[in-house]
């Protein structure tokens, strides 16, 4: 019957998450020495923490530096991370710790969570990839998850960023 679809449509399963890290692909110009890849985030939960499991060709970059300065995290009250092993990095944030818990990331479509600062050492043309990876972070390796505001871990999708020096062309 008819009324038996309209409660199967009322009742039927929820939308996809839209939960979900990734980093720009970077097109550069050719003998850039230096790159910037942003991670970012669309989250439907409200982020009270996050971290982040990353792979990258230490033959091709070089890390130098990793920061929230610029990003929508804004002074968390805890952010550590790993970067001992070359290839490999692992970060945890907190963004807050103390009753009450307001510090959060509201669901957004687009939040930057953290730039990542390296050396290109390849060559113009090559091409080398900034990868979400589980398992980092030495004797206690971590996931990419978002905490949501009730402690409960979502696991995004993940999408890599492809970092390519190229050579440009100019007209005459």
């Amino acid at each position: 019957s008819s009324f038996a679809f309209l409660i199967f449509l009322t009742v039927g399963p929820a939308a996809a998450a839209a939960n979900r890290f990734w980093i720009d692909d970077q097109p550069l110009p050719a003998g850039t020495q230096s790159v910037s890849a942003l991670v970012h985030c669309e989250h439907d939960v409200t982020m009270t923490a996050f971290s982040l499991s990353i792979r990258y060709e230490p033959e091709s970059l070089r890390f130098v530096d990793a920061t929230i300065d610029g990003t929508d995290v804004s002074d968390p009250d805890f952010l550590d991370g790993d970067t001992s092993t070359a290839g490999e990095l692992a970060f945890g944030v907190l963004l807050d710790l103390s009753e009450p818990l307001d510090k959060v990331l509201p669901p957004a479509a687009d939040h930057s969570l953290m730039r990542l600062d390296f050396d290109v050492l390849m060559a113009d043309g090559d091409s080398t990839t900034v990868a979400f990876e589980d398992g980092f972070g030495g004797e206690l390796p971590i996931r990419n998850v978002i905490t949501n505001d009730v402690g409960q871990s979502v696991f995004p999708e993940t999408e890599d960023g492809t970092i390519r020096p190229v050579v440009v062309s100019i007209p005459a």
